[in-house]
């Protein structure tokens, strides 16, 4: 079924390259207005940049009477893919939600230029290499195409910056947002979807890469778009096979981010509706939480959307009906008991933001988490601590896909039920080590980020030797059901060795590195727990994630506590 679905998407992207070299038209004349008066039409551009790249993009003019004017959005596709050529038969025309949301758009009385970042977009593309949001390049071409709408675009609505514009676009395409709106004031609403904020730590959390991640981002950049990484990224890659990211990878990196911006006091300058998944492993919901902080900090209206999607590694994780099988992020969420339409909210924050149309954010929640009754950032902080009894473990994990069908299919001939030790650690061997921590004594939500105060002994030569990685994820044990559940199916990598030599490196490169007395951040989890079952921290030599980092067995003492928000009752408003 997999290799079915991956032949499907393939030939679905030929249909759609195909069709796009069939009509492609190069720099046609600019509609004329009829008595000052615009069509409603699409077509393609081209132009050279400063530096002597082709920007190929795409523009949409809408319906406008004479006189009237429209604000612009940039859109801006995910890596590895390309602009959205027309509103029909394309990736985003179609399918994908950022797309559609910027066609609403056009549709409603916008601007709309959606073009092709560096190294994209195949032979009627945009030429130069990738450089990974770069704010010299990537960064620098947004300005660009809003210099170009402020030459070229008759009845661009305008204020005392110039143009008025927003943005909207998901993961790679997110993250330009964050940085072209530090540099570019016209930027004054932005729609970052499933994007990150601290790059280092989205790719190699604590210094442990994401091998999986790593390796088809690699196919989708530099393979299916041809050799066009860039030289610094190339090595950037291939320091993250040897298992690290090395002080000059990192230096070419560190400002391809959020988070260097907010650092050094030149946060976004654009009000943002953020919206972040808690099923994210590449991207996960704290990057969300990051930028919110850092926006807000600096003055802005933020709002953020927790929903369940995001980016679903291949072949790992599986989507739900008929979602796209590596991305998505659903159509509604629930609110406080109220459903809301994700693509009517885009809608309200640019008009909002774009057409002075204030009331229509009103309806726009501040913080929301898709059903969870948490509606606050202070909500999803950690709050409780549970203890962890000193162990010593030797964790396994390597077939517990094998394991967990066993678990199951045992259940089916012999049901299972909580047995009177339920408190009591089970021990891994060839299995991930189970540590319980409470029972649920009726519905509640655990919604936030989990801290965990981990003390690991390496004192032992053969365990220090080995420098063991250690899986940790929330879990839930439901009686009943023959196995456990990882809670949105997250996962944190620890190991000291790689932990160190990644605070050394940032120290020496005087980058600010979390107080190691503060514990560590799980990634955020958002899931409602149902009475009688079992919440507790499973421990794994292994994860596909980080199949690289991954080994047979791993052997340590640990000790120590874990902190989690703290948990709310599951009402009728919140099922």
């Amino acid at each position: 079924m997999a290799f079915r679905t991956l032949l499907n998407l393939l030939g679905l992207s030929l249909l759609l390259t195909l069709s796009g070299c069939a009509t492609r038209q190069l720099q046609p004349p600019l509609p004329i207005t009829v008595q000052g008066s615009l069509k409603q039409s699409h077509y393609q551009m081209r132009m050279t940049t400063d530096d002597g790249i082709t920007l190929s993009f795409t523009v949409y003019q809408p319906k406008l009477a004479r006189g009237q004017t429209a604000p612009l959005i940039i859109h801006t596709h995910g890596f590895g893919l390309s602009r959205m050529k027309r509103p029909y038969l394309s990736l985003y025309g179609s399918i994908m939600p950022t797309g559609q949301g910027a066609e609403a758009a056009w549709k409603r009385g916008y601007w709309v230029i959606s073009f092709d970042q560096r190294g994209h977009g195949g032979l009627d593309g945009t030429g130069g290499k990738i450089r990974l949001t770069d704010p010299q390049f990537e960064g620098r071409d947004v300005s660009r195409m809003i210099d170009w709408a402020e030459q070229h675009l008759p009845q661009l609505a305008r204020n005392e910056h110039g143009a008025r514009v927003g943005m909207i676009g998901e993961s790679y395409g997110g993250a330009v947002q964050y940085i072209a709106s530090a540099q570019d004031k016209r930027i004054a609403a932005i729609v970052p979807v499933t994007t990150w904020y601290n790059l280092e730590y989205s790719l190699a959390p604590n210094g442990v890469p994401k091998s999986g991640w790593l390796d088809l981002l690699n196919v989708v950049g530099d393979w299916w778009n041809w050799n066009k990484f860039d030289p610094a990224l190339k090595m950037a890659y291939q320091d993250t096979k040897n298992g690290a990211i090395s002080a000059s990878s990192y230096q070419f990196l560190k400002t391809h981010q959020a988070r260097w911006f907010c650092d050094t006091d030149q946060p976004p300058q654009a009000d943002a509706l953020i919206i972040q998944g808690f099923r994210d492993v590449l991207f996960p919901f704290n990057e969300g939480i990051s930028a919110y902080q850092c926006l807000k900090h600096a003055g802005h209206d933020v709002r953020l959307l927790g929903v369940d999607g995001g980016h679903l590694q291949p072949g790992v994780q599986h989507s739900p009906g008929l979602e796209l099988p590596a991305w998505y992020i659903g159509k509604n969420m629930v609110c406080q008991g109220k459903t809301l339409n994700i693509q009517t909210m885009i809608a309200d924050w640019f008009d909002a933001k774009l057409k002075d149309q204030p009331l229509q954010a009103k309806s726009i929640p501040h913080v929301c988490i898709d059903h969870s009754p948490v509606q606050s950032l202070d909500g999803l902080q950690p709050q409780v601590n549970y203890p962890l009894p000193d162990l010593h473990i030797n964790a396994g994990g390597g077939y517990e896909w094998l394991f967990k069908t066993t678990d199951r299919l045992r259940h089916l001939l012999t049901p299972q039920h909580l047995p009177a030790n339920w408190n009591q650690p089970k021990l891994g061997g060839q299995r991930p080590l189970l540590l319980p921590l409470t029972r649920l004594s009726q519905d509640q939500w655990l919604t936030g980020i989990p801290r965990l105060h981990l003390n690991i002994d390496t004192s032992d030569p053969a365990i220090a030797q080995s420098s063991p990685t250690l899986f940790v994820s929330l879990a839930r044990w439901t009686p009943g059901k023959g196995s456990y559940q990882i809670l949105n199916e997250q996962v944190l990598p620890i190991n000291l060795q790689k932990l160190r030599y990644r605070n050394q490196m940032l120290s020496q490169l005087q980058v600010p590195i979390d107080d190691p007395a503060k514990g560590i951040d799980l990634p955020a989890v958002n899931a409602k727990l149902k009475q009688g079952e079992i919440l507790g921290l499973v421990i794994s030599s292994r994860s596909r994630y980080f199949g690289r980092s991954s080994t047979a067995h791993a052997e340590a003492n640990i000790s120590g506590y874990l902190e989690l928000p703290k948990m709310l009752p599951a009402s009728p408003a919140h099922q």
